[in-house]
């Protein structure tokens, strides 16, 4: 036991004796760090911290439509009213604008004018008074009057044909 005990005195002096050495070498790179210092500027920091960053960009560009319609009257004749303005959203039958009614209005007194032309050519057709050749003019004039009455209200009243926006208005 008295071995053990000498053996461990021994290493414990042999601790505090490198110990004491160690403090020695501590000054030394306490010196060298100051001279490592002086070689290089010193540098402010600032702590880390996350926040939002503004970023902007503008580009230049032309945008242009997947589809382009232009809607015109069938008929000419004048703008009674518009009911939409540029950049106006638009849906697939909307009203976009209403044509005067003065045309139909004439076709309308000139196809009762052709009803009673052709009531009068039938009368007397059948009694023998008009040939078969002036009965179906008249009927033809009628005819065609009353399909262009029909196109005449559909135009009459311009509707837009897709979903879309209004780009511009060209009327004067």
């Amino acid at each position: 036991m008295k071995i053990i005990n000498k053996v461990f005195v021994i290493f414990l002096l042999t601790g505090l004796v490198a110990c004491g050495s160690n403090n020695r070498e501590g000054t030394q790179s306490e010196e060298i760090s100051a001279e490592v210092a002086e070689q290089f500027p010193k540098v402010n920091t600032q702590k880390v911290y996350l926040r939002e960053v503004d970023q902007n960009y503008e580009f230049t560009a032309t945008v242009e439509p997947v589809v382009k319609n232009n809607i015109n009257p069938t008929t000419p004749g004048r703008i009674r009213q518009i009911f939409v303005e540029v950049g106006d959203k638009v849906t697939k039958g909307q009203r976009l604008a209403q044509m005067d009614a003065v045309n139909l209005n004439n076709l309308e007194t000139q196809i009762a004018n052709y009803k009673r032309i052709y009531k009068r050519v039938s009368e007397l057709y059948e009694v023998g008074g008009a040939s078969q050749q002036e009965l179906d003019n008249t009927k033809l004039q009628l005819t065609v009057a009353e399909t262009n009455l029909k196109n005449l209200q559909e135009n009459t009243l311009l509707k837009s044909p897709i979903n879309g926006i209004v780009a511009s208005r060209n009327y004067d």
